[in-house]
């Protein structure tokens, strides 16, 4: 008890103030490449083709790492336990990508700023498909071949209670709700450090919130044995619930095994605040089965109709990416999952 009512400064908060504290992407190991990555530009298509050639020929690049010579098992990035039942849509880099800013292809370099050039140099030749930026758009079929599964799937329905008849003594009432995208604005963007070793095991330096679910993920995405990868939690600069996604660490340890040297990635600010690395945007509609919603003329809620589609991409699929509920106010919810870019 001698500690109860006391006031104690948090253990690493005069490092973070100071700007002493070494987060992940300060960390400079001997003989360390830097990871640069290219991005889609497009919401929705497939790479034709994908040159390279001039990022190979510029001096102090190693190696190009794209769809064509990584793992391309799919995998969901919320995976945080063993043998955990999700839906895998996204993959390290893709030939058909789903969003602006789907990875495409990586330049492993001796500086970072020889790999951002190097990316710049890579040229790439899209077939365009058609995209929304309305998910109730994607719900009429605009968008049907972003995955195999189409653009609707797994529709779940859970009703619960009798909607009354309307007999007069109700008033019915139509309520939209938006919600804009939110981005948790940590003082650390993302980072992350590879290396693997000559006795086969894969060390990774992250910020993050689960060791353990990203040793997991990773040995099961690679096909390793779980005492072959080793993870380290580095200081955190905040996360939010940002850092509890694999976003780096699947893409680090690619490239480690492949060039086989320790390597870093860290993303830049402007990247934070671009998909899928903040909370998306969601719109809730509120209405009785019609669609509208119930209340007597004492605005007492009776009965309730709720859509809540969620503007999502494929590498959030940790949950349904809607939510519907009908029946009495606080009944249980009605999931139904769509995708969109």
């Amino acid at each position: 008890m001698v500690h109860v009512g006391k006031s104690y400064p948090i253990h690493d908060a005069l490092g973070k103030a100071t700007g002493r504290t070494v987060y992940a992407g300060d960390m400079e190991l001997k003989g360390m490449l830097h990871m640069a990555v290219l991005f889609s530009k497009i919401p929705h298509g497939f790479v034709k083709k994908l040159d390279y050639s001039k990022a190979m020929e510029l001096s102090g690049v190693v190696d190009v790492l794209y769809y064509g010579n990584t793992c391309q098992k799919e995998y969901n990035r919320y995976h945080s336990q063993y043998r955990q039942d999700l839906i895998h849509t996204e993959r390290i880099f893709n030939q058909h990508v789903r969003f602006v800013g789907d990875r495409i292809a990586a330049v492993v370099a001796t500086t970072e700023e020889i790999a951002r050039k190097a990316v710049s140099l890579i040229e790439v030749e899209y077939e365009e498909y058609p995209f929304t930026l309305d998910p109730h758009e994607t719900l009429q079929g605009k968008i049907d071949n972003m995955d195999e599964h189409g653009a609707v799937f797994g529709g779940i329905g859970n009703e619960v209670g009798t909607r009354p008849e309307n007999d007069g003594s109700f008033v019915e009432v139509d309520t939209t709700t938006h919600i804009d995208r939110i981005n948790h604005v940590a003082m650390e963007t993302h980072a992350a450090v590879a290396e693997f070793d000559s006795q086969g095991e894969l060390t990774i330096y992250s910020p993050n919130q689960t060791v353990y679910g990203i040793r997991s993920f990773i040995a099961d995405l690679f096909d390793m044995d779980y005492n072959k990868v080793r993870v380290v939690k580095t200081t955190m600069g905040g996360s939010f619930g940002g850092k509890q996604e694999w976003v780096l660490e699947p893409v680090v340890a690619a490239a480690a095994l492949r060039v086989k040297r320790r390597l870093s990635w860290s993303t830049t600010a402007r990247r934070a605040f671009a998909p899928p690395t903040a909370a998306l945007p969601c719109t809730s509609r509120t209405s009785s089965p019609s669609p509208r919603m119930v209340c007597s003329r004492m605005w007492t809620p009776t009965c309730c109709w709720m859509q809540v589609p969620i503007w999502a991409t494929p590498s959030t699929m940790h949950a349904p990416w809607a939510v519907s509920s009908s029946g009495p106010i606080a009944t249980p919810t009605r999931p139904s999952m769509h995708r969109w870019p």
